[in-house]
Protein backbone atom coordinates (compact mmCIF):
# COMPACT_ATOMS: atom_id res chain seq x y z
CA UNK A 1 0.00 0.00 0.00
CA UNK A 2 1.02 3.63 -0.77
CA UNK A 3 0.56 5.95 2.51
CA UNK A 4 1.39 8.71 0.57
CA UNK A 5 -1.28 8.82 -1.93
CA UNK A 6 -3.35 11.65 -2.11
CA UNK A 7 -7.14 11.76 -3.05
CA UNK A 8 -8.44 15.08 -5.36
CA UNK A 9 -12.04 15.17 -5.75
CA UNK A 10 -12.67 18.00 -7.23
CA UNK A 11 -10.31 21.15 -8.65
CA UNK A 12 -11.97 24.93 -9.19
CA UNK A 13 -11.26 27.08 -11.96
CA UNK A 14 -12.12 31.07 -11.42
CA UNK A 15 -11.91 32.90 -14.92
CA UNK A 16 -11.56 36.74 -14.26
CA UNK A 17 -12.46 39.67 -16.13
CA UNK A 18 -14.84 37.78 -18.00
CA UNK A 19 -17.23 39.36 -20.81
CA UNK A 20 -19.77 39.20 -23.07
CA UNK A 21 -17.26 38.55 -25.80
CA UNK A 22 -16.20 35.50 -24.24
CA UNK A 23 -19.36 33.55 -24.29
CA UNK A 24 -19.57 30.61 -26.85
CA UNK A 25 -15.64 30.06 -26.57
CA UNK A 26 -13.74 26.51 -25.55
CA UNK A 27 -12.51 26.06 -22.69
CA UNK A 28 -9.79 23.34 -22.58
CA UNK A 29 -8.38 21.86 -19.34
CA UNK A 30 -5.30 19.45 -18.95
CA UNK A 31 -4.30 17.44 -16.45
CA UNK A 32 -0.82 15.76 -16.72
CA UNK A 33 0.87 13.31 -14.11
CA UNK A 34 4.09 10.77 -14.45
CA UNK A 35 0.98 8.25 -15.89
CA UNK A 36 -0.26 10.19 -18.64
CA UNK A 37 -2.14 13.11 -19.92
CA UNK A 38 -5.99 13.76 -19.86
CA UNK A 39 -7.86 17.39 -21.40
CA UNK A 40 -11.71 17.97 -21.40
CA UNK A 41 -12.95 20.75 -23.26
CA UNK A 42 -16.67 22.83 -22.06
CA UNK A 43 -18.47 25.55 -23.78
CA UNK A 44 -18.10 29.04 -21.50
CA UNK A 45 -21.76 30.37 -21.30
CA UNK A 46 -21.24 33.90 -20.39
CA UNK A 47 -24.92 35.36 -19.28
CA UNK A 48 -25.37 39.38 -20.22
CA UNK A 49 -28.33 42.20 -20.41
CA UNK A 50 -29.48 43.17 -23.89
CA UNK A 51 -27.27 45.73 -25.82
CA UNK A 52 -28.44 46.97 -29.37
CA UNK A 53 -25.20 47.67 -31.03
CA UNK A 54 -27.03 48.83 -34.51
CA UNK A 55 -30.36 50.62 -35.16
CA UNK A 56 -30.50 52.48 -38.72
CA UNK A 57 -32.43 55.10 -40.49
CA UNK A 58 -35.07 53.24 -42.85
CA UNK A 59 -33.38 52.64 -45.89
CA UNK A 60 -35.17 51.43 -49.16
CA UNK A 61 -34.58 47.96 -50.40
CA UNK A 62 -37.27 46.25 -51.49
CA UNK A 63 -39.21 46.99 -49.19
CA UNK A 64 -38.22 49.93 -46.05
CA UNK A 65 -35.91 48.44 -43.77
CA UNK A 66 -34.82 49.73 -40.01
CA UNK A 67 -32.21 47.47 -39.87
CA UNK A 68 -31.13 46.06 -36.23
CA UNK A 69 -28.65 43.83 -34.43
CA UNK A 70 -29.22 43.24 -30.48
CA UNK A 71 -27.12 40.76 -28.53
CA UNK A 72 -27.82 39.52 -25.06
CA UNK A 73 -27.53 36.03 -23.30
CA UNK A 74 -30.38 34.32 -22.83
CA UNK A 75 -31.16 35.90 -26.57
CA UNK A 76 -33.36 38.90 -26.09
CA UNK A 77 -36.85 39.02 -27.41
CA UNK A 78 -37.75 42.29 -29.32
CA UNK A 79 -40.82 44.24 -29.88
CA UNK A 80 -41.40 47.95 -31.44
CA UNK A 81 -43.32 51.07 -30.19
CA UNK A 82 -44.61 53.74 -32.39
CA UNK A 83 -45.09 56.90 -31.01
CA UNK A 84 -44.91 55.17 -27.65
CA UNK A 85 -47.49 52.61 -28.31
CA UNK A 86 -46.89 48.95 -29.11
CA UNK A 87 -46.71 48.72 -32.90
CA UNK A 88 -49.22 46.21 -34.06
CA UNK A 89 -47.20 43.81 -37.10
CA UNK A 90 -49.44 43.25 -39.95
CA UNK A 91 -48.48 41.60 -43.48
CA UNK A 92 -47.13 45.85 -43.96
CA UNK A 93 -45.01 46.28 -41.18
CA UNK A 94 -42.96 43.46 -39.77
CA UNK A 95 -39.97 42.21 -38.09
CA UNK A 96 -37.91 40.19 -39.94
CA UNK A 97 -34.83 38.43 -38.53
CA UNK A 98 -32.61 37.48 -40.85
CA UNK A 99 -29.58 35.99 -38.99
CA UNK A 100 -29.36 34.07 -35.43
CA UNK A 101 -26.86 33.20 -33.06
CA UNK A 102 -27.15 31.79 -29.64
CA UNK A 103 -26.32 35.46 -27.96
CA UNK A 104 -27.60 38.05 -31.00
CA UNK A 105 -29.77 38.83 -34.02
CA UNK A 106 -29.72 40.61 -36.94
CA UNK A 107 -32.84 41.81 -39.19
CA UNK A 108 -35.15 44.58 -40.17
CA UNK A 109 -38.69 46.26 -39.10
CA UNK A 110 -39.77 45.85 -42.73
CA UNK A 111 -42.22 48.18 -44.29
CA UNK A 112 -44.38 47.44 -47.22
CA UNK A 113 -45.18 51.17 -49.47
CA UNK A 114 -45.11 53.04 -46.14
CA UNK A 115 -47.10 56.29 -46.01
CA UNK A 116 -47.04 59.85 -44.35
CA UNK A 117 -49.15 57.79 -41.50
CA UNK A 118 -45.70 55.75 -40.49
CA UNK A 119 -43.56 58.89 -40.06
CA UNK A 120 -42.54 58.87 -36.54
CA UNK A 121 -40.35 57.56 -33.97
CA UNK A 122 -39.87 53.55 -33.59
CA UNK A 123 -38.65 52.53 -30.90
CA UNK A 124 -36.95 48.99 -30.37
CA UNK A 125 -37.09 47.15 -27.38
CA UNK A 126 -34.95 44.08 -26.47
CA UNK A 127 -35.06 42.49 -23.23
CA UNK A 128 -34.21 39.07 -21.33
CA UNK A 129 -33.96 37.86 -17.46
CA UNK A 130 -30.94 40.50 -17.26
CA UNK A 131 -32.49 43.60 -18.33
CA UNK A 132 -34.25 45.67 -20.67
CA UNK A 133 -32.60 48.36 -23.14
CA UNK A 134 -34.17 50.56 -26.12
CA UNK A 135 -33.19 52.46 -28.66
CA UNK A 136 -34.97 55.08 -31.07
CA UNK A 137 -34.78 56.15 -34.52
CA UNK A 138 -36.68 58.36 -36.32
CA UNK A 139 -38.60 57.48 -39.66
CA UNK A 140 -39.90 59.53 -42.37
CA UNK A 141 -41.18 57.91 -45.37
CA UNK A 142 -43.49 60.62 -47.18
CA UNK A 143 -44.23 64.10 -46.35
CA UNK A 144 -47.96 65.16 -45.58
CA UNK A 145 -50.36 65.00 -48.92
CA UNK A 146 -52.12 68.84 -48.92
CA UNK A 147 -50.94 70.14 -45.69
CA UNK A 148 -53.19 71.95 -43.29
CA UNK A 149 -56.16 70.31 -44.79
CA UNK A 150 -56.63 67.69 -42.14
CA UNK A 151 -57.68 69.99 -39.17
CA UNK A 152 -59.46 67.54 -37.41
CA UNK A 153 -57.06 64.59 -38.04
CA UNK A 154 -56.38 61.70 -34.98
CA UNK A 155 -53.37 61.29 -36.32
CA UNK A 156 -52.51 64.24 -37.35
CA UNK A 157 -50.41 65.63 -34.44
CA UNK A 158 -47.44 63.30 -35.65
CA UNK A 159 -47.42 65.13 -38.41
CA UNK A 160 -46.16 67.96 -36.49
CA UNK A 161 -48.47 70.18 -39.27
CA UNK A 162 -46.21 73.52 -39.69
CA UNK A 163 -43.41 72.49 -39.25
CA UNK A 164 -40.69 71.34 -41.44
CA UNK A 165 -39.00 68.04 -41.21
CA UNK A 166 -34.98 67.60 -41.25
CA UNK A 167 -32.99 64.56 -41.56
CA UNK A 168 -33.33 64.22 -37.71
CA UNK A 169 -36.86 64.48 -37.48
CA UNK A 170 -39.25 67.78 -37.15
CA UNK A 171 -37.76 71.37 -36.39
CA UNK A 172 -37.95 72.54 -33.06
Amino acid sequence: TNNNLTMVSAVNLTLFNVDQKDNGKLLTCIAENVVGMTNASVVLHVYFPPHISELSEPEQRHMHCIEFTVFGNPLPTIHWLHRGHRLNETEYIKTKVYDESTDWLHGCLLFDKPTHYNNGNYTLVAENDLGVETETVYAHFLGIPFPGTYPNCFYCASWNIGKSLTPYGPEV
